[in-house]
């Protein structure tokens, strides 16, 4: 055998592996995406009303989005509103950042952006609900 025979395999073995390689991850990438709900379709959410970074997760737990943003956007004495019911994911979330001025923005169908909020809004920090004051 000719050391170009031998690298021309090892060049097709490595091309075949990439090839396998990529399409396991497109797969696994498809199959994340497909849990996740449409957002036309209601979800039942069981959120409290909780400090703001908990609920989101909650939130990206019951509705299977993902969910951006700067933990530096969100302060510690944020605080969510309840959300228990069978509600459109979009209208969950409004519901549950109420009066906190933050805003949200759907990136795409799996992923939502939640934003800062904006220069002059006030954002209301209120103790969660049987927290004692």
């Amino acid at each position: 055998m000719r050391d170009g025979d031998i690298a021309v395999r090892s060049s097709r073995r490595r091309t075949c592996f990439l090839l396998v390689f990529v399409l396991a991850v497109q797969l696994a990438v498809s199959q994340q995406a497909s849990k996740a709900a449409p957002l036309n379709v209601p979800v039942q959410f069981r959120i409290p009303a909780e400090r703001m970074k908990q609920a989101l997760e909650e939130f990206a737990l019951q509705s299977n989005l993902r969910l951006i943003y700067a933990s530096d956007d969100i302060t510690d004495a944020a605080v969510a509103h309840e959300v228990s019911g069978s509600y459109l994911p979009e209208f969950a979330l409004a519901l549950m950042l109420g009066d906190s001025c933050l805003q949200f923005e759907f990136v795409n169908a799996h992923t939502v952006a939640i934003r800062a909020p904006p220069l002059g809004c006030r954002l209301l920090e209120r103790p969660p609900s049987g927290s004692g004051g």
